[in-house]
């Protein structure tokens, strides 16, 4: 296979195509293993791009929607990753814990064990000094888009 002028692709199969009848069985191997070295690649990379153009809309829109929801709650939610990170998270959350997870070593337990642990009475002193005390659920959460695990924090504030 060569890019020939005008970049279009040259396939030189060393058949003559004059009578497709006489074609021998491995030179119709050889084109049909040419034509799918064409079209598989070509159908991948449009099935990827429709796809990316018709579910990236709607993701975004379900997440919009789901980030509405948890921000209408006055707790503290948060769902953290297997490696730390902070994936979504309500105002409650962002304003009360400024990104801090509360008892992570509880984390880790849920995504050791997969069961959901719950902690009565956690207490919590913000930056700027306020008490809280929450009870904690931890929820184990499986990540659909990528299979990962993650853990869904609830903290209810009892104040």
């Amino acid at each position: 296979i060569t890019l020939g002028p005008g970049a279009w692709v040259d396939f030189d199969l060393g058949v003559d195509m004059t009578n497709i009848n006489q074609i021998s069985d491995d030179a119709r191997t050889r084109i049909l293993t040419a034509l799918l070295l064409v079209i598989l690649p070509l159908g991948l990379v449009l099935w990827l791009v429709v796809r990316s153009m018709t579910l990236r809309p709607m993701e975004r829109a379900r997440m919009g929607q789901l980030q509405e929801i948890i921000n209408l709650l006055p707790h503290p939610i948060y769902l953290r990753d297997d490696r730390g990170h902070h994936l979504l998270q309500n105002e409650s959350a962002a304003k009360r814990l400024g990104g801090t997870t509360l008892a992570p070593e509880l984390d880790r337990q849920v995504l050791a064990h997969g069961e959901t642990l719950t902690r009565e009475e956690l207490p919590y002193t913000d930056q700027k000094g306020a008490d809280y005390t929450f009870h904690l659920s931890k929820i184990p959460f499986l990540e659909i888009h990528n299979g990962e695990k993650a853990v869904l924090t609830v903290a209810l504030d009892l104040n």
